[in-house]
């Protein structure tokens, strides 16, 4: 049996991490974008004598660590029996390793894949529960899932998995534009370090104070710029290409965790222009708004 599914991408652009023992509850707060465009999930499962999961990326077999553990807590929290043989595959529509939160989008197609095959009857936040978790235990990310459940700007109030976390937002009607500067940088770098983890929150917890006494678009690109300029990640190169552009009067910042820039924008092919001419190749996408 074969069964498909999509669910969008989102990125971030400020953020602070809050711990806590029961990874449903540990997460991060913020703000972000979901975008349109993100994970197609496809299932093909049989009957088997022992258990294999095999995922794969754009047709390439990969370790997608965050998929399988999301199938072995499914297959843990409702006691099915493993004599399966399950075959996973992720078409991804943007960018990988870049801040995108395609591990997100993948454990979430494959879970609602195993909810439709085996009828257990999960809602949409039930379902995220389940990536949530195995996002925080591979340390893939703490709130891409509920960031990808939302639309337009999201704003992460509270910490955790979907049926915990409380998340505002706010409608886009415009299109988000990016760019790679860099090469990928593995969130499990990032969110793993104490020192850097310190500066986080000391960052972020401002961020989030000052986005919510102004909550419109500009003020979200604004604040993560100042987010990305101070917390001070990745490739060189991403903070002079965003002075750059400032220069010419556009507001980009830096993808959480990744070494793309991005903006909001209501001219993407202007925007599109003005990156070409400084070397890069930019993409515009659909912003959710639903």
């Amino acid at each position: 049996m074969s069964i498909r599914v999509k669910f969008p991408s989102s990125i971030t652009g400020f953020f602070s991490i809050k711990k806590h023992k029961d990874p449903l509850r540990k997460g991060s707060l913020g703000a972000g974008v979901v975008i349109e465009e993100g994970v197609e999930t496809g299932l093909r499962i049989s009957s088997s004598t022992s258990f294999h999961v095999y995922t794969y990326i754009n047709g390439k077999k990969c370790e997608c660590k965050t998929t399988k553990r999301a199938v072995k807590i499914f297959f843990d929290k409702f006691d099915i029996e493993e004599r399966y043989r399950i075959e996973i595959f992720h078409e991804i529509k943007v960018p990988i390793a870049q801040g995108f939160g395609t591990s997100a989008g993948m454990a979430l197609g494959a879970v609602k894949c195993l909810n439709e095959f085996f009828n257990i009857g999960l809602s949409l936040k039930e379902i995220g529960n389940v990536a949530h978790v195995a996002e925080v235990l591979e340390k893939t990310g703490l709130g891409s899932v509920v960031g990808e459940l939302s639309k337009g700007i999201f704003i992460r109030l509270k910490e955790g998995a979907p049926s915990v976390a409380k998340v505002d937002s706010i409608d886009y009607d415009g299109f988000f534009v990016c760019a790679k500067v860099g090469e990928p940088i593995p969130t499990k770098n990032i969110i793993s370090k104490e020192k850097i983890i310190k500066r986080i929150n000391e960052l972020g917890d401002f961020c989030l104070n000052e986005f919510l006494k102004n909550k419109t678009p500009e003020n979200f690109l604004r604040i993560s710029k100042y987010f990305a300029e101070n917390l001070r990640i990745g490739d060189i190169n991403v903070l002079k290409i965003i002075k750059k552009l400032e220069d010419r009067g556009y507001i980009f910042s830096q993808t959480m965790v990744g070494n793309y820039i991005f903006t909001l924008t209501q001219k993407p092919e202007e925007v599109l222009s003005v990156l070409e001419e400084l070397g890069l190749n930019g993409i515009a996408y659909n912003v959710k708004r639903s």
